[in-house]
């Protein structure tokens, strides 16, 4: 299997402040291997409150990343996420 986040900051208005696939950092892990997954980035939001969404997708080597695109359909692959 293949790996990725997606950061989502969300304003108290419901608005998407930022939204970032991190393509770049997709890991892979062998079969039978240990995850120790572990994220890091610096993100400049705004002063005041916001939800910060970290979600790491799972997805078979081969997928097309578009199903991204699709909420509905990303939850699909959705491993976990933490708020």
């Amino acid at each position: 299997m293949s790996y990725l986040w997606r950061l989502k900051v969300v304003t108290p208005d419901q608005k998407i402040f930022a939204k970032q696939v991190y393509f770049h950092q997709i890991f892979t892990m062998v079969e039978g291997g240990e995850m120790a997954p572990t994220f890091e980035d610096l993100i400049d939001i705004p002063p005041g409150e916001s939800r910060v969404e970290l979600t790491l997708y799972a997805f078979a080597k081969g997928t097309d990343l578009k199903f991204l695109d699709n909420e509905e359909t990303a939850n699909g692959y959705k491993m976990a996420r933490a708020r």
